[in-house]
């Protein structure tokens, strides 16, 4: 009753109405910024629940926008039987606080090499190999041409830098946009700094969007859980799939909570290969293999779609990176060979205790042996019996994906119009466009073509 009387408004239906004699398992609030409080909470030493956050792969989450709603907007806080009046009194003047703005300032560069030992810190503690200082500055080196840098270095009262924002000027008329360095190839962008500092990173954020007159802000492929469209108050234009595979044990632990006839075709398939072939998984570990490695890497993925490709058109960027992922340690590109000739290749990143799964190709004649699926499940294998505890699918929801994958939190786009132009501008492509996804955002009207 004490969280009720002080916490009404923010209650929702039908938890606003308490039965008599009720136990509830927890004290739902809703809130818009839900993240933020989230956070806020956690720093006063309170342990709260982000309640369903995150829904099940197999929902499709446009036919139920209340509950997505739900999702949005739901803590639990902790009403167990253990707390004292005090405790439950504490709970909700935590609750009701505004949020302080963390003191401290920003220090902007052009330069992409003044913060790089600080970005290399900060990406460790962020766990996203594309928020490296590698990546960003290869990408920036490919495609940064003719355009400014923007990034800010987030230092607290002590000038310690807590978080990097990698930013620059995509367009500057007849409305500037901001938007993260790496986009169009990473698979997950936002800020450079650990989730503990997320609050404090986002409250920098829109300082920095002020100071650099921004009109409007595209932030691509932040995760979703983490609630940046809370943090910054943005408009979410598009969520994109992002499966990942989530398990604290061995293969063999792990493939026993697949469906059993799954777990016999994997088998299967694998035992057919050997029994009609000399086959051979092979990791790049040389930096005199790498060069022929990805030329078959990019063969077989031309082979695959027979076309064409943002990956096949990006190839020297990968091929820079590559170098940079091997000389690192970061680098898994594996071949599956049979007799000697490579059938398949499998693309991607070791990180922040974490495997990364890029992107991949096969020799379609060998697609009755599933030699596709094989290199997979060999790959996941490895994974787990190094002791790696997150396998990321990446961007794009394949069904093959998702008989792996224990969760899905997804990526979104922000869009966040901060000025009365950006504000216009967004509006009318928004009704132009009924909402459709970022590319029909900036209207090619006003020569504003969404690039990557």
């Amino acid at each position: 009753l004490t969280l009720y009387e002080d916490l009404d408004s923010m209650v929702p239906p039908p938890f606003d109405a308490l039965p008599v004699g009720a136990s509830p398992f927890g004290f739902p609030v809703a809130t818009d910024r839900k993240a933020g409080l989230l956070e806020q909470i956690r720093r006063s030493g309170v342990e709260a629940l982000n309640f369903w956050a995150v829904p099940h792969p197999s929902l499709p989450v446009a036919a139920f926008p209340a509950a997505a709603r739900r999702r949005e907007t739901t803590v639990v806080l902790p009403v167990h039987q253990e707390l004292r009046p005090e405790d439950v009194q504490r709970v909700g003047k935590i609750v009701r606080a505004r949020p302080r703005a963390p003191d401290g300032s920003l220090e902007w560069v052009d330069d992409i090499e003044a913060f790089r030992d600080e970005w290399e810190r900060l990406s460790v503690a962020s766990r996203n190999v594309f928020a490296t200082w590698q990546w960003a500055s290869l990408w920036w080196r490919h495609y940064g041409e003719g355009k400014r840098l923007r990034i800010a270095a987030c230092r607290d009262q002590a000038g310690r830098v807590f978080a990097l924002l990698p930013m620059y000027e995509w367009r500057q008329r007849p409305v500037r946009i901001l938007r993260f360095i790496g986009h169009g190839a990473a698979d997950q962008l936002g800020p450079v700094g650990g989730p503990d500092e997320r609050l404090a990173t986002a409250t920098a954020l829109r300082r920095a969007l002020s100071e650099a007159r921004c009109d409007i802000f595209l932030g691509e492929r932040v995760l979703g859980d983490e609630g940046w469209n809370h943090l910054l108050g943005g408009d979410v234009l598009t969520r994109e799939a992002y499966p990942l595979l989530r398990f604290d044990g061995s293969w063999d632990a792990y493939a026993a909570t697949l469906s059993s006839n799954f777990r016999q075709q994997i088998g299967r398939f694998h035992r057919n290969l050997t029994r009609a072939h000399d086959v051979r998984f092979r990791l790049t570990r040389d930096h005199d293999d790498l060069d022929a490695d990805l030329t078959t890497l990019f063969s077989l993925h031309a082979a695959r779609w027979q076309t064409d490709t943002t990956f096949t058109r990006a190839e020297k960027f990968h091929r820079s990176f590559a170098e940079e992922a091997l000389t690192n340690g970061w680098l898994r590109l594996w071949l599956l060979e049979l007799d000697g000739s490579p059938v398949a290749a499998w693309y991607g990143l070791r990180f922040g205790g974490a495997e990364w799964y890029y992107q991949a190709g096969r020799d379609c004649s060998f697609d009755k042996l599933r030699v596709g699926l094989v290199l997979l499940a060999h790959t996941i294998r490895t994974a787990l019996n190094d002791g790696v505890r997150e396998y990321r699918f990446l961007r794009g929801d394949e069904p093959y994906k998702y008989r792996f994958a224990t969760c899905d939190p997804g990526v979104e786009t922000l869009a966040l119009a901060r000025t009365g132009a950006g504000q216009t501008l967004f509006a009318g492509a928004r009704l132009m466009t009924k909402l459709r996804p970022v590319r029909s955002v900036v209207r090619p009207a006003l020569r504003l073509e969404f690039a990557g």
